[in-house]
């Protein structure tokens, strides 16, 4: 009577299955091209047969060029208008109703141009408000007016050039109507404008540190002063930096909006 035993190794194993060979086309590991039905390992750019490029990247290449293509569209459309406000702007003399008049219609249409960008509205307002970022942007505008005024009024009086007055004297309510068109549109349209409009195409067509600077630098040089470009640029950055990491205009907004009013209380009083 003979016994059956166990090999040295352990118990006998099963057979292996045989390899699938690579190139058939029930290999699971495989993807087929949608052009010649050639099959590669899944996830191909280019096929190895016919050479052509995955479909699903071909539509990716065409959506981001047409993105790039729409956003060069407007912000080149947005340059002939700041064109146009410039030439308005130097043939318009500097009377209440004259900056009044421009100051609605530069409002009108900054609201068209946000609008042709889907959604941007909603980053108006955040979902819920960072008391420390809004303590943080108070703080430092509170101070900013005077360090401003201080440096225009230094630069002003070394060179010997005129001082610029912000207050419309010619209102009917001088203070009232000044801080309307000096703190309380620029803070909301510009705010629009730059921060949200210029930063939106402007990061689709580079990246978010070139969109931080961009708008900043156009935010300084539509204000066609050179003496202000020396706190312009820092003052976009900074509200460009709040916007970006909170991705929110209010921050800016609410800066935006201190700065100035403090720069015409500032003036006003004559507190500097």
């Amino acid at each position: 009577m003979s016994t059956q035993s166990n090999p040295p190794y352990g118990p006998l194993a099963e057979p292996e299955e045989e390899p699938l060979i690579p190139f058939l086309k029930d290999a699971p590991e495989l993807e087929a091209c949608q052009y010649c039905d050639f099959h590669q390992s899944p996830g191909f750019t280019f096929c190895a047969s016919c050479g052509s490029r995955r479909k699903e990247l071909q539509t990716d290449d065409i959506q981001i060029r047409e993105t790039y293509r729409n956003s060069l569209t407007s912000l080149a459309l947005y340059g002939v208008y700041m064109i146009i406000l410039v030439v308005l702007m130097y043939n318009t003399d500097e009377s209440f109703k004259s900056q009044r008049w421009l100051s609605y219609g530069d409002a009108l249409i900054t609201i068209g141009f946000v609008l042709s960008v889907k959604g941007l509205w909603r980053i108006i307002a955040p979902a819920s408000i960072d008391f420390k970022a809004l303590f943080s942007i108070m703080a430092i505008t509170l101070v900013s007016p005077f360090l401003a005024s201080s440096m225009i009024d230094w630069i002003t009086s070394s060179i010997n050039a005129d001082v610029y007055d912000y207050i419309f004297w010619d209102a009917p309510e001088p203070l009232s109507f000044t801080l309307i068109l000096i703190a309380v549109f620029p803070a909301i349209f510009e705010e629009l404008t730059f921060r949200g409009f210029v930063y939106h195409h402007m990061q689709k067509i580079s990246s978010p540190k070139a969109a931080l600077w961009v708008s900043a630098i156009l935010f300084a040089m539509v204000h066609f002063s050179l003496i202000s470009l020396f706190w312009l640029i820092p003052f976009g950055l900074l509200l460009g930096y709040y916007r970006q990491k909170h991705n929110t205009l209010f921050y800016g907004i609410v800066g935006h909006f201190m700065h100035n009013a403090g720069v015409v209380l500032a003036q006003y009083y004559g507190w500097y």
